[in-house]
């Protein structure tokens, strides 16, 4: 998420729409790529698998971020605490564009999350196929 601050933020205009683009791509890619990668690993390596490779993976943009990321000048102005955050929070109308997102997405959360439930149980499709490329381009 904080890509999408950083990037505005470091580079001029027309550098920062196209890695905005690149972003949107590779988000996009993560997303469509992402439940492929977790069902194999889930059966190479059980169920605890996606955990270590999810904290595989955040450890591995820790350190990127940490040796890659511009330093740039702190702002004095902005103090990121609990106190900000509750501000927000008792904003009313913060709370319904908050609430109006998730509402739209919630629906989209929820397949997900049980589409490979739907797709082992009620389609018949064996564990070991739910990733496969040729499933979902239903060869």
């Amino acid at each position: 998420m904080l890509t999408y601050v950083i990037i505005p933020d470091t580079y001029n205009i027309k550098t920062h729409q196209k890695l905005l683009g690149l972003l949107n791509f590779f988000t996009t890619l993560a997303m469509a790529v992402a439940p492929i990668i977790g069902g194999y690993t889930t059966l190479l390596f059980g169920w605890r698998g996606n955990f270590y490779l999810l904290l595989f993976l955040g450890i591995l943009c820790y350190v990127l971020g940490y040796f890659f990321l511009p330093t740039g000048v702190k702002n004095n102005d902005v103090s990121v605490n609990l106190i900000e955050y509750a501000k927000v929070l008792k904003n009313k109308k913060a709370m319904l564009y908050v609430f109006t997102i998730c509402s739209f997405a919630i629906g989209y959360w929820t397949f997900i999350a049980i589409s490979p439930l739907l797709y082992v149980n009620d389609l018949g499709v064996k564990l070991e196929h739910c990733g496969e490329w040729r499933f979902l381009l239903w060869r």
